[in-house]
């Protein structure tokens, strides 16, 4: 009689672990970017557009990643002082009026992308790569690569998503330039 007991028991459990865990994944795949709108608060002076997406992915406990999209002004300084306003508004502000797309992944992931797609431009081409350290061969993430024209740095670029991945659009005559600090 104790042995059934505790069968029915562990069975009960088992079932309700099992209906609270399936049921916790179907609200996350119904609401896939509702946390967009969840408030952040922050202040960050004279850092490079590049690096504050990044720490307001960081205070909205997100990854943020750029595919197939260059911003204008990444490496420009930039300031930043918002109190309970939400994400999107925030992603919305930094990143102004450029032609870009901002995704909300379910999996609290942040993708930034072209508007539209590639156009065929027999000058122009989307690079990839994935970026690692020298020494331990591991994926730096927050790495800053910009496109140059064999001398000065242009103000076109992205950052390493959490993979170290990159990809950018440029002209034949360009090349790229990754920095990183730390």
């Amino acid at each position: 009689m104790r042995t059934i007991a505790f069968r029915l028991r562990f069975f009960c459990m088992v079932m309700f672990l099992t209906m609270a865990f399936v049921g916790s994944g179907y609200a996350q795949q119904t609401n896939t970017d509702t946390w967009k709108n969840e408030t952040i608060t922050l202040r960050v002076s004279n850092t490079p557009l590049g690096k504050v997406l990044e720490k307001v992915a960081e205070a909205a406990k997100a990854k943020i990643s750029l595919q197939g999209v260059t911003l204008v002004n990444i490496k420009n300084a930039t300031t930043l002082n918002v109190k309970e306003k939400p994400l999107y508004e925030v992603i919305n502000d930094l990143i102004g009026d450029q032609k870009v797309k901002v995704r909300y992944e379910v999996n609290r992931q942040i993708i930034i992308e072209p508007l539209e797609g590639p156009k065929e431009d027999s000058n122009k081409f989307f690079i990839s790569g994935v970026v690692l350290d020298k020494e331990t061969g591991e994926p730096l993430i927050g790495a800053t690569v910009m496109v140059t024209d064999g001398g000065a740095t242009s103000d076109r670029g992205c950052i390493t998503d959490i993979d170290g991945k990159f990809s950018l659009s440029v002209a034949r005559k360009e090349s790229i330039r990754v920095t990183y600090i730390g």
